[in-house]
C-alpha cells in the first residue's frame, strides 16, 4: 500500500502533525504547500514543496502510483480530492471538527482523533473510526514535576476567535497571583504590556519540547480544540494538565477542569460549539495548586500518555484504517 500526505510543514499544530505522520507512518510521498503566514520548517529530502493550490502538473505527479491519500483537517487544494476519485485513489481525513464543511469532504475514510468528533461527524451523517491523536513520547522527555512553583500557558499563534483562552488566563494569573510562564508566536510585546509583573511572556521556541522544560502545571482554557496538541504534550513531558471543562478537552484526563459559559462560534466552514471558561474558577485552581505536590499526578500524565497517545500505541492502528483492514470503533 503506498501511501501519500499531503498538509503543511510549518511552525503550526498541522505542520507538528504532519512531520510526526511522516516519521512514524511509512509514507512514500508528501505534498506539502507554503503556508503563507506560518514559518515553513526544512521538508525531507523526498518531500516536494509547492504553492497552494499545487500547480497541475506537480498534483499530478504527487498521485502517480499513491493509493491512499491521507491528510489532516483540510487537503489544501480543492482539485485533489476529485482527482483521487477519477484515479481510483482511496482517500483519509484525520478529522478537525470544527473545520470539517456542512457538505464534508469526498472521502473514503474519516478519522476522529478525538471521541467528541466521533458524535459529531454522526450529527451530520458521516460514519468515524476512532484514531487517537498521537505524541513523539521520545521527543517529549519525561521530567518529574514536585511543587507547583510556576504554571505554563502556550497561546501558540493564538488561534481562530481567541481560541486558546489568553485572556481568561492574563485575568486569572492577575486574580490569583500565581506566577507563570506564557509562551507565545506572535505579539509577544503586546501580551506582556497587558500581563501582571508576576507572568513572563516568552517567543514561542523553535524546538517545541521546550516550552514544558519550566513550570509544574500546563494550564490550557480552549474555547474549543480539533486535537489540542499542547494537551497532550504537556503531559508527555510529565507536567499535569489544567483545561477546559467540555470535550474534547476533558477526554485528555486532566489534573482540573474549570467550567464555564457555553457559546456557538461562527467559523469558516460551520458553527462550532465554544466554552468561555470563567476566570474567577481557573484563578481558584490556581491559588489551590500554587505550592500543592504533584509528583504523583506527573507520573499519572506521562502514563496516560504512553498507554493511550504514543506513535508506539496508535501508529499500527492508523496504518491498518489507511489501508482499509479495520472498521469502525
Amino acid at each position: 500500500m503506498r501511501l501519500g500526505l499531503v498538509g503543511w510543514c510549518a511552525d503550526t499544530g498541522l505542520g507538528y502533525q504532519n512531520i510526526d505522520l511522516w516519521r512514524h507512518l511509512p509514507f512514500e510521498r508528501w505534498l506539502a504547500p507554503r503556508h503563507p503566514r506560518a514559518r515553513n520548517l526544512q521538508l525531507p529530502a523526498s518531500a516536494t514543496s509547492c504553492p497552494r493550490p499545487p500547480p497541475a502538473p506537480v498534483r499530478d505527479r504527487f498521485l502517480q502510483d499513491i493509493d491512499t491519500l491521507f491528510f489532516c483537517e483540510q487537503p489544501l487544494d480543492p482539485s485533489i480530492l476529485a482527482e483521487c476519485r477519477r484515479r481510483g485513489i482511496r482517500t483519509a481525513c484525520w478529522v478537525n471538527h470544527e473545520w470539517w464543511p456542512a457538505r464534508g469532504y469526498d472521502v473514503d475514510q474519516a478519522i476522529a482523533p478525538v471521541r467528541y468528533t466521533v458524535g459529531v461527524l454522526e450529527q451530520l451523517g458521516v460514519r468515524a473510526v476512532h484514531v487517537p491523536m498521537a505524541v513523539d513520547t521520545e521527543a517529549f522527555a519525561f521530567r518529574q514535576r514536585g511543587r507547583v512553583e510556576r504554571w505554563v500557558f502556550v497561546n501558540g499563534y493564538g488561534g481562530a476567535k481567541r481560541r486558546k483562552g489568553l485572556g481568561v488566563v492574563l485575568e486569572a494569573a492577575r486574580r490569583s497571583q500565581v506566577p507563570g510562564i506564557v509562551y507565545t508566536l506572535r505579539d509577544r510585546e503586546e501580551i506582556q504590556g497587558r500581563a501582571p509583573a508576576w507572568v513572563e511572556v516568552r517567543q514561542g521556541p523553535e524546538d517545541r519540547s521546550e516550552l514544558y522544560a519550566e513550570g509544574e502545571v500546563c494550564i490550557q482554557p480552549s474555547r474549543w480544540e480539533g486535537v489540542g496538541m499542547q494537551l497532550l504534550e504537556c503531559q508527555a513531558a510529565g507536567m499535569p494538565l489544567v483545561t477546559t471543562a467540555a470535550p474534547p478537552m476533558n477526554e485528555y484526563e486532566p489534573l482540573r477542569t474549570v467550567g464555564g459559559a457555553r457559546t456557538t462560534v461562527c467559523l469558516k466552514q460551520r458553527q462550532t460549539v465554544a466554552t468561555n471558561v470563567d476566570p474567577g474558577s481557573l484563578a481558584e485552581v490556581l491559588v489551590e495548586l500554587h505550592g500543592a505536590d504533584v509528583s504523583e499526578a506527573s507520573r499519572r500524565a506521562r502514563t496516560f500518555v504512553e498507554q493511550r497517545h504514543s506513535w508506539k500505541i496508535v501508529a499500527p492502528h492508523l496504518l491498518a484504517v489507511l489501508e482499509g483492514r479495520t472498521g469502525r470503533s
